[in-house]
């Protein structure tokens, strides 16, 4: 199993060039992202996020993520824990 792809900081407007660049540049099937160090994530950036769960071979799963980071992706519609790991 691959080490998964470590994200920091704030995912926001001007984070998501940079995110959609190491999604595009991660191999196929299973990409783990650790969101440990995240503090908060926005609307373009769960966009980003979710078009990659999408790509054909593709399996996105969610490690350590934050509380205030879930709570966020609730606000925005999307309870965290579908794309997080034991996700069905």
């Amino acid at each position: 199993m691959a080490e998964p792809l470590r994200l920091s900081g704030r995912l926001d407007l001007a984070a998501v060039d940079a995110l959609h660049r190491a999604l595009l540049a991660a191999p196929p099937g299973e990409l783990r992202l650790d969101l440990s160090q995240v503090s908060r994530i926005g609307a373009l950036a769960l966009q980003c996020l979710l078009a990659a769960a999408r790509v054909e071979g593709r399996r996105l799963l969610l490690e350590n993520v934050p509380e205030a980071v879930r709570e966020e992706c609730r606000l925005l519609g999307l309870p965290p824990e579908l794309l997080m790991e034991g996700a069905p």
